[in-house]
């Protein structure tokens, strides 16, 4: 884990990270420029996810199984493999595995770590691989270091490989336990749109809360004179207007609240 720390204690710190004037920071391929969109623009975060999920990343680690090195000097998996990722944890606890839209950007985090490369072993995995076999509780952060990336958590991760790339909804059973957080000032833009939403359906709607599970924020609905099909469809109503308020990264989770749940809030 040397070397690997070395590159990258350095690189993701705010003052190393490549500015928005490096050559690397200008999309050079079409999920580069899915993601400046999606920074840029809410809309387009739904289309970036999809395009995520059918691409490959760049993440430095080792191998040991069916695999072949490809002219871009990266390994690409060809069957059944023994992955070991660089795994890094933040100020916060988290732990996480760096990973890279192309070889320029990973090249790049390297070069500004005093890494040479040319010496550094790396994967290119498809994202759905590489979301499979990464440890448990462990999360991704795509372009760690530079200044259009998104870190996915572990739920948000779990959510894409199911294909859900809006909010996640289910159903909370009387005597569920959660450990539930206010929001920051940060999440009022959603707390404020949603409140909109949600006092608009009176009669549909007979109570709602609003929170954060971990870094997630959840939406807690009472609503039980709706059919299943009558929820999904506020889901849907809720996906859209909640789109432009959340943060890269956050995945917000509905959950429709089936009677008097017993909430335990941290």
């Amino acid at each position: 884990m040397g070397l690997w720390s070395k590159f990258l204690q350095k690189v993701l710190r705010k003052k190393d990270a490549p500015s928005a004037s490096d050559r690397a920071e200008k999309p050079s391929n079409s999920l580069e420029f899915l993601l400046d969109h999606a920074a840029k623009d809410p809309s387009q975060r739904t289309k970036f996810f999809r395009a995520l999920m059918e691409s490959d990343l760049y993440v430095v680690g080792r191998t040991q199984g069916m695999g072949v090195t490809e002219d871009d000097g990266a390994i690409r998996s060809t069957g059944k493999l023994s992955l070991q990722f660089a795994l890094f944890e933040d100020g916060e606890g988290r732990r996480y595995i760096p990973a890279y839209t192309s070889r320029e950007r990973l090249e790049t985090a390297l070069t500004a770590g005093g890494v040479d490369s040319t010496e550094t072993g790396y994967l290119k995995l498809a994202a759905r691989a590489l979301f499979e076999s990464r440890p448990d509780e462990c999360s991704i952060h795509v372009n760690a270091g530079f200044a259009h990336g998104v870190f996915l958590e572990p739920q948000h991760i779990e959510a894409l490989l199911e294909g859900k790339v809006g909010p996640v909804a289910s159903t909370l059973e009387p005597g569920t336990r959660l450990a539930l957080t206010q929001l920051s000032e940060a999440d009022a833009p959603l707390a404020e749109v949603l409140g909109h939403l949600l006092r608009a359906r009176t009669g549909r709607v007979e109570g709602a809360f609003l929170a954060l599970e971990g870094r997630q924020p959840f939406l807690g609905i009472s609503c039980p004179a709706l059919s299943e099909r009558q929820f999904e469809e506020l889901v849907d109503e809720v996906s859209s207007a909640a789109g432009p308020a959340l943060k890269m990264g956050q995945a917000l989770r509905v959950v429709r609240i089936a009677a008097a749940g017993e909430l335990e809030s941290a």
